[in-house]
């Protein structure tokens, strides 16, 4: 018969088994403990800057064991910070920032965005903010079985916290104006001007100017630096440095950074905020050229003359309009000083050219170009074009034959009417004649002199055949030396004329002629009586 086993030893027996299980299973408890830090948290008054600031974890240990564990209890998870109502004299206009796991040591930077009030007095502020986070309380593990899996007892934690920030009395600076005189595809000079509106004085500045796009060029590079001494608050530096626009179809606006560095009053160099400035370039020089008139002809020398008008926004200096390539046609000079213009004046120009007796008539187009002083540097226009007719080849005078005969081993005079056609006055004129065998001529020149248009006048020439000619019509060639109205020396083309060479006069004296007819008429009167 068995016997039953007494209470109290049932009772000791599980005690001892509940103890054996504890025995076995093995617990790390702890904790992260966060906080916010922010190392660079002086603020200036007036300013919108970025609030760098760090998370750090001292985790806390109560009961260790692995390593893994330890680090599971001791690390902060998706960490999340977020500030809460502003803080006078502090705006934040940052939304809550996500942190993520931090382990224990520190994590960041991470930024807030804070803005301070123009007024705000110095001072050392608190910048509320709410902190949440989840970690693990305790990790219960078989010690005994490592394939055993732990378990996790989790917990979460929020809770208020602040970061301290102190506003200090800084130099603080804004952009007051922008000027230029630079024009698009050109070079100028861009002025800002700056004021220290803060309330201590920077000493040494420097303010440093930058182009944020490339169509502006500053100085041969991207930025510039000038040097502005002492500032004392309230006061205003006069910044100018060096531009080119490029040359853009449109005018528009560029932003430029400008950047001051300055000792404070202990002798530390900072720098302050970057300032932004927008600068838009004039309208480009603007030029026409309008009401061009032309009396160009081949092989004599014209004039094209016209009013080039600027439109532009500023006066110019020293502008020269300039006859480009013009083919075959030969300018007596290329450039056309205009002086100084001012925007909306009209100036008129000429330009005079010789047109060869070997071109073509037909519309001409002739390029200019506008030059004049900016900045300091000789700058261009774009191509201003034209078109110039060139009227066909006319002769300036006609020659018409008044005495033009001579007989065979004669003498006689070619006698020409010379009558200038043309629309100018001509002077010094010289007509020349050419002759060849069987005709000649002892002198081939005479003087003509001044003649008005429409007006004529005669020449005359020796002229002489040889016993070799026989009776025909020969030619003669009259060409006519001239200066024009611009002073020019010219030939005309040779005008050809006929000379009408007849039969040699009898040589004997008309006397005898007269005899020998008397005694003839005589003879033929005694024949015929005696018949």
């Amino acid at each position: 018969m068995t016997r039953p086993v007494p209470l109290a030893v049932t009772f000791l027996l599980l005690l001892s088994a509940v103890a054996g299980v504890a025995a076995a299973d093995e617990q790390v408890i702890g904790r992260p403990e966060v906080s916010l830090f922010a190392p660079d948290n002086v603020l200036v008054p007036g300013t919108d800057t970025r609030l760098d600031f760090f998370v750090v974890n001292d985790g806390q240990l109560t009961r260790g064991g692995p390593a893994p564990f330890e680090e599971r209890v001791t690390t902060a998870r998706a960490v999340r910070v977020e500030p809460l109502a502003e803080a006078a004299p502090l705006t934040v206009r940052t939304g809550p920032v996500p942190v993520g796991s931090v382990p224990e040591g520190t994590a960041g930077p991470f930024g807030l965005r804070v803005t301070v009030d123009e007024d705000a007095e110095p001072g050392t502020y608190e910048i509320p903010v709410r902190v949440s986070y989840a970690y693990t309380r305790i990790v219960t593990y078989d010690a005994t079985d490592e394939e055993a899996s732990p378990s996790y007892s989790e917990a979460s934690v929020t809770r208020r916290a602040t970061l301290a920030v102190r506003i200090e009395n800084r130099p603080r600076f804004a952009v007051v104006d922008v000027e230029t005189d630079v024009a698009v595809g050109s070079r100028g000079t861009v002025t800002v001007e700056v004021r220290n509106v803060g309330t201590r004085t920077a000493r040494d500045a420097t303010v440093a100017v930058a182009s944020a796009d490339p169509d502006l060029r500053v100085t041969t590079g991207e930025s510039a630096t000038v040097a502005a001494g002492d500032w004392a608050p309230g006061e205003t530096r006069r910044v100018t440095v060096e531009a080119r626009a490029a040359d853009t179809p449109a005018t528009r606006d560029y932003p430029l950074r400008l950047t001051v560095d300055y000792d404070d009053d202990e002798g530390v160099r900072r720098t302050a905020r970057t300032l932004t400035a927008t600068v838009r370039p004039q309208e480009r020089a603007a030029f026409e050229i309008d009401r061009v008139e032309s009396d160009l002809a081949v092989g004599r020398r014209g004039a094209v003359e016209g009013v080039l008008v600027y439109r532009g926004e500023r006066s110019l200096d020293d502008v020269t309009l300039r006859l480009l390539e013009s083919g075959s046609l030969a300018p007596t000079e290329t450039a056309y000083p205009l002086g100084t213009l001012d925007p909306g004046e009209r100036v008129p120009f000429r330009f005079t050219l010789d047109v060869p007796r070997n071109a073509s008539p037909g519309p001409r187009r002739l390029p200019f170009r506008v030059e004049y002083d900016a900045a300091n540097e000789r700058q261009f226009s774009g191509t201003l074009s034209v078109v110039a007719p060139v009227d066909p080849y006319r002769e300036v005078f006609r020659v018409e034959a008044r005495e033009s005969q001579v007989a065979v081993d004669g003498e006689s005079r070619l006698v020409v009417e010379l009558t200038n056609v043309g629309d100018d006055p001509v002077r010094d004129a010289t007509a020349r004649l050419s002759v060849t065998e069987p005709l000649e001529s002892d002198v081939t020149e005479a003087f003509v002199g001044s003649l008005a248009p429409g007006e004529s006048t005669t020449v005359a020439f020796a002229l002489s055949a040889t016993d070799e000619a026989i009776p025909s019509t020969l030619p003669a060639t009259v060409r006519v030396a001239y200066t024009d109205e611009t002073g020019r020396d010219v030939v005309s083309d040779p005008a050809t004329v006929g000379v009408r060479v007849v039969e040699e006069e009898s040589s004997l004296p008309v006397p005898v002629l007269v005899a020998v007819v008397v005694t003839v008429v005589g003879a033929g009167v005694w024949w015929s009586r005696r018949r």
